[in-house]
């Protein structure tokens, strides 16, 4: 099973190097340029001003993998300082509710760009042919996927999960990916109970002792824990990427369609986007 995964992660990761060079060329020539500006007299001139936005936007339609969090820094700080609308893109955003979810309205077409991860976007493009998906840039170099488990649970290892009781919402998507880090941890991924409770409720059940470990983003999960009292040393943290499963974790996702027929609008995201990124 993993050997097969990992033959179409690389000819997913092939056709996310494509896609990028193709967007690349598409987005080569830049729409302002502030190196070769006219001089002008000091006195007059506002050295605050940002370059005037294109008054013909373009709606692009975002969808976030799950709750706004710091993850989605570089996406809001692009938005706030108008680089989106510097290179004619009106964008919006909601809140996703999962990482399957968020690709499955992406397919759909609810969504013109996501973000989320391309091991479940495979999964996606296996059963839905005639609507695949495919990744324009990486945005995390490697996946925060996790299971997560208070020490008093007794789980110490990630071998003592056989048997528990687990809990992610539907569209969590490294409860979709659990059965390969079970495989890879000597797990039986049919030994564990599921329970499915909506996103806000995750943590609650954990700290109320009605699951013995959650699976999600590290970075959602453990903020709500501490603010409820946790500290680091009362908490397990199983990242995929530490046992066996070295996964980039979420990129820019679009439609294949919408990419053929719109390359210079994903172009230009991409590319608003990232500067947003350097902002850190």
């Amino acid at each position: 099973m993993l050997q097969k995964f990992e033959l179409k992660r690389v000819s997913q990761l092939a056709l996310v190097l494509a896609s990028m060079v193709a967007l690349a060329a598409c987005g080569s020539s830049p729409t302002t340029t502030t190196t070769e500006a006219p001089a002008a007299d000091s006195s007059t001139t506002d050295t605050s001003a940002v370059p005037a936005a294109p008054t013909d936007l373009k709606d692009v339609r975002v969808q976030l993998s799950f709750l706004k969090q710091s993850l989605d820094a570089p996406l809001i700080i692009a938005i706030n300082k108008g680089y989106f609308a510097e290179a004619g893109l009106n964008v919006t955003y909601e809140r996703g509710f999962g990482n399957t979810d968020t690709i499955s309205k992406l397919g759909t077409g609810s969504f013109d760009i996501a973000f989320s991860d391309m091991y479940n976007t495979m999964d996606f493009n296996e059963k839905n042919p005639n609507d695949k998906i495919m990744a324009v840039a990486v945005v995390q170099n490697r996946a925060p996927f996790a299971v997560i488990s208070l020490k008093d649970s007794g789980i110490s290892t990630p071998q003592d999960l056989a048997g528990k009781k687990l809990g992610a919402p539907a569209g969590d998507g490294p409860r979709n990916l659990f059965p390969l880090f079970a495989e890879e941890v000597g797990v039986d991924p049919n030994s564990v109970e599921w329970v499915t409770m909506e996103p806000k409720l995750r943590e609650s059940f954990l700290l109320q002792g009605q699951v013995d470990a959650i699976t999600g983003f590290s970075p959602s999960a453990l903020p709500t824990l501490l603010k409820a009292g946790k500290t680091p040393g009362d908490i397990n943290v199983f990242y995929y990427s530490e046992n066996g499963l070295d996964f980039y974790g979420n990129a820019i996702l679009v439609k294949a369609a919408f990419a053929e027929e719109n390359p210079d609008i994903v172009a230009a995201f991409v590319k608003a986007y990232l500067r947003g990124s350097r902002m850190f």
